[in-house]
């Protein structure tokens, strides 16, 4: 199947099925230079949504940045300031 040519149908198809935002967690991941706001368009559709950006990465983050994307998720404390990974003092994404 073509996803990329089906795309649009997909969209109008989900827009029909969609009558109230689902009530999970989720957290979109979007790379730096490809769609970042990944989250942002997710909010119609999910009651509690979150963004991280990877930073210096495009469509594929896992495979563009995976140490930066397994250091969100494994916890470890960044550096002072903001590390080679774009993450700041606190933790968070930039």
């Amino acid at each position: 199947m073509d996803y990329c040519r089906q795309i649009i149908e997909d969209m109008n198809f989900n827009k029909k099925q969609f009558r109230s935002k689902l009530q999970i967690r989720l957290l979109a991941v979007g790379g730096e230079h490809s769609i970042p706001n990944m989250g942002e368009s997710l909010q119609p559709y999910f009651e509690n949504v979150a963004s991280l950006v990877i930073a210096e990465s495009g469509h594929f983050v896992p495979e563009e940045q995976p140490v930066a994307l397994a250091d969100r998720f494994d916890g470890v404390p960044s550096n002072a300031g903001h590390n080679e990974y774009g993450r700041n003092d606190f933790g968070y994404w930039m």
